[in-house]
C-alpha cells in the first residue's frame, strides 16, 4: 500500500511539475475537436505553437476548428500555414478553398502565370534538404565523371562521361533553384493574411490617402517594410500600404 501511494505521487509531482507531452496535449486538442468544443481545442493547439512547435498536422487541425467554429479569416491563416509545409495536400488545398468561399471578397485576383505555378509545384515534391541532398549527389557525380575521362586520356570503354557528367552538373544546378523556392516556401514570411474587417490599403506610410478596402481573409505579398509600416501587394496587383498589425504574417 506504501508503494502504491508513492508511486501515485510520482506520477502526480510529474504531472503538475512537467504536465502533458506534446503528443499527449495534441491528442487532448483532437478528442476536444472531435467533442464539439472548438475554441479548447484551438487552446490546446495555440500553446504547443506557442512553445515553438509546428507542423503540417497542428496547423490543418486550427484550420479545421477554426472553420467549424465559423472564424474563417483564421482557418485561412492556418490552412495557408500547413499548405507551406506541405503546398501539395489535396485535403489542405481543398478545405483552404471552402474557407475563402465563405468570404464575400470584393478583389479578384489576378491569373497566375502557368509556367510559375509548375515552378513552384514541382519544387513542392521534395522539402528543402532533400533538394540539396541531390543537388550535392548529382554536382559530385558530374564532376568525378568529368575528371575520370580527363585522367582517362579518352582511353576508357565509356565515352560519353563528359555527356552524363555535364548533364547531372546540369541537374544539380536546377535542383539548387528549386531547393531555393522550396526554402522560400517553407521559411520566408513574406505573406500574411488580413484577419479583421475594415483594414485600408494605403498610398505611403502614415498617409491618410487609401488605395483600396482589404476585405478580412485576403492573403498579401509583403514587399518592403519602414518602420511599422509594410508595403504589400494585393491579390489584384494592386500596391500600397498597411501597419504591421493590420495583416498576420502566415
Amino acid at each position: 500500500m506504501r508503494q502504491i501511494t508513492f508511486l501515485f505521487l510520482v506520477v502526480f509531482i510529474k504531472t503538475i511539475t512537467f504536465g502533458a507531452t506534446p503528443d499527449e496535449q495534441f491528442t487532448q486538442g483532437v478528442e476536444a475537436c472531435e467533442a464539439g468544443k472548438y475554441q479548447a481545442a484551438i487552446e490546446q493547439w495555440s500553446s504547443l505553437n506557442q512553445a515553438g512547435l509546428e507542423s503540417f498536422d497542428l496547423y490543418y487541425n486550427m484550420g479545421n476548428a477554426y472553420f467549424k467554429k465559423g472564424n474563417y479569416p483564421y482557418a485561412i491563416l492556418y490552412f495557408e500555414k500547413a499548405l507551406k509545409l506541405k503546398p501539395l495536400d489535396k485535403e489542405g488545398r481543398h478545405n483552404l478553398d471552402l474557407a475563402n468561399q465563405q468570404i464575400v471578397k470584393s478583389i479578384k485576383p489576378l491569373p497566375e502565370f502557368f509556367l510559375k505555378k509548375l515552378w513552384r509545384n514541382t519544387s513542392s515534391f521534395f522539402s528543402a534538404n532533400v533538394w540539396s541532398w541531390l543537388t550535392l549527389i548529382l554536382f559530385w557525380i558530374g564532376i568525378t565523371l568529368i575528371v575520370v575521362k580527363l585522367l582517362d586520356w579518352g582511353t576508357g570503354s565509356f565515352k560519353n562521361h563528359y555527356v552524363v557528367g555535364g548533364t547531372a552538373i546540369f541537374l544539380s544546378v536546377l535542383f539548387l533553384s528549386l531547393g531555393m523556392t522550396k526554402a522560400g516556401m517553407e521559411y520566408d514570411a513574406r505573406w500574411a493574411i488580413v484577419l479583421d474587417h475594415n483594414k485600408e490599403l494605403m498610398s505611403a506610410p502614415e498617409s491618410t490617402v487609401d488605395v483600396m478596402e482589404l476585405p478580412e481573409g485576403t492573403k498579401l505579398e509583403i514587399i518592403d517594410k519602414i518602420g511599422s509600416w509594410e508595403k504589400v501587394k494585393a491579390p489584384n496587383g494592386e500596391v500600397g500600404w498597411i501597419e504591421e498589425h493590420d495583416a498576420t504574417k502566415i
